[in-house]
């Protein structure tokens, strides 16, 4: 008959063992959920070319190369804008380069008077290879934004955040945790946390599956209770860090957004504790194409002018 010892160290090895295996089920689980969430190789050429300003008709930029705290090097555009002194660090979804970008940063520049710095991410575009993940992005963010900090052709007093999408949820944990070094946040058709945006893709996956409301209900309570706790390893809990956030804060949502519900920007916006946010609700806007909207480059415009001094 075992002893108490000896079952006590079966035990432990038993214990050990189990804690082992969902170690090594954590690490896989987050490797392949990332692959779920960033695309730096959509599309196809994204990490083999990357488009400069020239293409794009515009003389006047550089290329920065901004050294992370852990020595990866990245690519950033920097363009800039006739005599203004505000500066926005644009940070970009999940997919694509900066290259992708100009586009928008050329129509920012005009309607926002801004010069533009297009950010990138590691294992994105040209910039040095590495692994992507929520900690390592915020490496990145925090290193371009030291860099730009650093030029000597910067106003430290007049540097703008704009994120969409991921970038959106990027700026949010930039701004909480440098909010003197930041003048104003625009953040566009950004998510709550991952976790709120599993639900909603499952939502619209339910929608389409012929069975009857109930079982819809048992089967997301399921998966909302008991799975997803366990194997959902992204985080990015912007609805967390966003009631950090003293500087004034423009959310730009668009109400025809078909990734992100428009939900999630109003959640944010009510989370928020500044008292200088606004919610600007562009009509029509979809996920990719807001910012093209007139309104939304007008909103933006406005709010600059009143949040960020040109001087």
């Amino acid at each position: 008959m075992m002893s108490v010892v000896g079952i006590l160290q079966s035990s432990a090895i038993v214990i050990v063992v189990f804690v082992s295996f969902l170690r090594m089920l954590a690490h896989y689980l987050k490797a392949k959920q990332a692959e779920l969430l960033y695309y730096p190789n959509m599309p196809a050429d994204s990490r083999r070319h990357c488009s400069t300003p020239r293409e794009y008709g515009i003389e006047e930029y550089s290329i920065l190369d901004v050294v992370t705290s852990d020595g990866v090097t990245l690519k950033a555009y920097y363009i800039p804008h006739g005599t203004t002194v505000k500066t926005l660090i644009h940070f970009h979804g999940n997919a694509g380069n900066i290259g992708h970008r100009i586009p928008q940063a050329q129509l920012m520049m005009k309607h926002l008077n801004t010069n533009i710095v297009l950010a990138e991410y590691r294992g994105y575009g040209l910039s040095d290879d590495g692994v992507v993940t929520e900690e390592t992005l915020m490496l990145d963010a925090q290193a371009v934004l030291n860099h730009v900090l650093s030029l000597d052709y910067v106003n430290p007093n007049a540097v703008i955040v704009h994120g969409s999408s991921l970038g959106g949820a990027v700026g949010v944990q930039l701004a909480a945790q440098n909010s003197p070094k930041i003048a104003a946040l625009i953040l566009e058709n950004t998510f709550t946390c991952i976790s709120d945006m599993v639900d909603s893709i499952l939502e619209s996956i339910l929608k389409n599956v012929p069975i009857t409301t109930r079982r819809k209900t048992v089967l997301t309570s399921v998966f909302t209770n008991l799975i997803k706790p366990v194997v959902l390893m992204l985080q990015w809990r912007s609805v967390d860090v966003v009631a950090k956030l003293e500087i004034p804060v423009l959310f730009v949502s668009g109400t025809s957004d078909e990734l992100v519900p428009p939900s999630h920007m109003r959640r944010l916006y009510g989370m928020c504790k500044s008292s200088e946010k606004k919610l600007a609700l562009i009509e029509g806007g979809m996920h990719n194409d807001t910012f093209t909207k007139p309104n939304a480059l007008k909103e933006m415009r406005e709010y600059l002018d009143l949040h960020v001094r040109d001087w």
